[in-house]
Order: structure tokens, then C-alpha cells, then sequence
């Protein structure tokens, strides 16, 4: 099958999302299949075999992420036809999910979606009144996944959720899938990061973002007191709330 992936990030970004997108094109491939990807026009983009970008503009709370609009900077959508697509696979449902779902209703082509993330976690990023946002999110996830032929959830939560929402749309729970290559090439040590080895290391990666609550995680431990005489936390990643854990890791532990 060809199959046409939508997203509203792509590389040289390095978020969930993409490694979700990279992982599955993979593992497509390595049944073989062919992976095209449509994705935003951003900063340190290199041309690459079966991947199309569009242009855009950044999302106004998330700037890190593109609303994905469709033309394109390397490629024609009108043109979309020659590429023989069997399926279009969209992996966000603003943006490119709007575009991904034009396309597959203008084509005659079934339309997929992976709801990676739950916006009603995201609402604190725009200043409306929380219910209305609510509301609109609810409406406008039911009338997308309406559109799909299956709809992919990452996890039962997710997927009860959107039931929740009261979508007719078959999904499916599929976890997004792990590569252990990283962790058995990565060779890192306590020493590189100032941590003595007799101390009990802890480590979290990924976006810095208030829906995340990395102040539950700081907080956490810090209720651990003597229970753990000799323990670090390893943070490493970036996003809007970077500098709070700065500040809770200078909080005194009660």
C-alpha cells in the first residue's frame, strides 16, 4: 500500500509525535508498504525521499507546533492524485488533520487518525472561558473522528475519552511503539552528570508543559524525605514551563 501520513511537526523537531510518525513509517516499511509524509515547512528542514512540505503558520500557545494549511512550499496538493495514495493516515486533527481529511474526501480515499493527544488537557493555553473550550473541542473531535474509517487511540484512556465524547467512529487501542536501539547505544553515566554513583538516579525526558505536571512528579519525591538518604532528579527536555522546575527544585521539602 502507499500510504500518505499527515502531521502538524515533523524533524528536525524532537517530540512524542515524531517519533511516533518515524516508528510507524518503519515498521510500515518494513512490511512493505511506502510511506509518504506531509508535514510543516519549519527551520532545519532537508529534503528527503517521500516527504512533501506545506506551509503554515505557528499555533499562537504552542509555537513549537505549525497549523499546517494546504499548499505547499515543495509540493502541489492538487497534484495529490498522481501519487496513487491507497490511504491517508492522519496524526493530528487541526491543521494537517483538516487538510488530511480534505484530501481524503476530495480523493474518495478512507481516512485514518491517531488521536496522540487529549486537547482537553491543552485548554489552559487559551484564554476563553474553560467551558466553552470544552465544548468546541468536544464538538469538533466528534466531527473528526466521525470522518475517519478507525480511529487509532494510544491508550484505553484515550480511547474513553473520545467514546465519552460520544463519536460512532471505530477505535482501536494501539500503544505507540518503542525502539530499543537509543537506550542500548546511549553509553550515559551517573559521572557525566555530576551524580554520585551510590545515589539512587532518576530521570524523566520530555516537554516542559503544564499538562504534563512535572510539579506532582518534584513534589513526589520531595515527600519521599529520608526515605531515599541519597537520590537525583535527571529533567532534560523544553517547553513554555521550563523555568518551573528550576523554581520547585528549590523548594524546601516538608
Amino acid at each position: 500500500m502507499r500510504i500518505a501520513f499527515f502531521s502538524d511537526t515533523y524533524v528536525p523537531q524532537v517530540n512524542g509525535l515524531v517519533t511516533s510518525i518515524l516508528t510507524s513509517r518503519e515498521e510500515l516499511e518494513k512490511l512493505g508498504h511506502e510511506v509518504l509524509v506531509f508535514a510543516p515547512t519549519i527551520p532545519g528542514i532537508q529534503n528527503e525521499k517521500n516527504v512533501y512540505f506545506l506551509g503554515g503558520f505557528p499555533y499562537y500557545p504552542q509555537p513549537e507546533y505549525t497549523f499546517v494549511l494546504p499548499w505547499g512550499k515543495n509540493f502541489n496538493l492538487a497534484k495529490f492524485k498522481d501519487l496513487k495514495v491507497d490511504l491517508i493516515h492522519s496524526h493530528a486533527m487541526f491543521g494537517s488533520g483538516l487538510v488530511a481529511a480534505g484530501v481524503a474526501k476530495l480523493q474518495k480515499l478512507p481516512l485514518v487518525m491517531t488521536y496522540h493527544t487529549l486537547f482537553e488537557q491543552y485548554l489552559h493555553y487559551f484564554p476563553l472561558p474553560k467551558a466553552i473550550l470544552f465544548s468546541v473541542n468536544k464538538h469538533l473531535t466528534r466531527l473528526m473522528c466521525d470522518r475517519c474509517k478507525l480511529v487509532i487511540a494510544p491508550t484505553q484512556a484515550i480511547k474513553d475519552v473520545l467514546t465519552g465524547y460520544g463519536t460512532k467512529a471505530r477505535i482501536e487501542v494501539l500503544p505507540t511503539g518503542l525502539s530499543r536501539d537509543p537506550f542500548m547505544r546511549s553509553g550515559a553515566r551517573k559521572s557525566d552528570f555530576n551524580v554520585p554513583e551510590d545515589a539512587f538516579l532518576f530521570s524523566s525526558a520530555g516537554r516542559l508543559g503544564r499538562e504534563k505536571n512535572f510539579d506532582v512528579l518534584f513534589r513526589a519525591l520531595a515527600s519521599l524525605k529520608d526515605k531515599l538518604p541519597k537520590w537525583r532528579l535527571l529533567v532534560a527536555g523544553d517547553g513554555p514551563e521550563r523555568k518551573k522546575p528550576r523554581g520547585l527544585a528549590r523548594e524546601p521539602r516538608h
